[in-house]
């Protein structure tokens, strides 16, 4: 059995993300190489263990959840003569509310079963909470969207 049930997760969410998010966003997986540009969506899988106390390690997983967070820059959006087209919290607010938009709903688990990420497979999933923060040193606003999710390994078709 694969042991990367995480990271199928994070790229799960990536996926599903990128089919409904705007045009000037992008999605990142946790622990990426890349330099994350704003506005992003960063998807951290939570903590990993079996789904009751008397499963074993080759049972159903229950994530402790996973977190989407929604960065943008602390700083209007801009035209090129400086007349501002959205203020920061605006920015912030309509990011969140097109990340909230596609992750809403009861089918959530059937859509991230849908997106192709072979190796996982998803009984339950729905939003939990949504808590907003900012990150002075980095000029970001940042939403944490927290997701309850149920997954496990899927072994693959050989």
């Amino acid at each position: 059995m694969d042991y990367d049930l995480q990271e199928k997760v994070e790229d799960a969410l990536v996926a599903l993300i990128e089919t409904f998010m705007d045009s000037d966003m992008k999605a990142y997986p946790a622990f990426t190489t890349e330099e994350i540009e704003y506005p992003a969506a960063v998807v951290t899988a939570g903590d990993l263990g079996p789904i009751s106390e008397d499963a074993e390690w080759h049972d159903v997983f229950e994530l402790d959840g996973a977190t989407v967070g929604v960065i943008t820059e602390a700083a209007p959006l801009q035209d090129q003569s400086g007349a501002v087209l959205l203020t920061a919290r605006e920015r912030n607010a309509k990011a969140r509310g097109t990340v909230l938009e596609g992750l809403s709903g009861r089918d959530l688990a059937d859509r991230l079963n849908n997106v192709g990420v072979q190796g996982v497979i998803f009984s339950t999933a729905q939003v939990m909470s949504v808590s907003r923060d900012l990150v002075s040193d980095q000029r970001a606003f940042v939403t944490l969207i927290t997701l309850y999710m149920i997954a496990e390994p899927k072994e693959l078709d050989e």
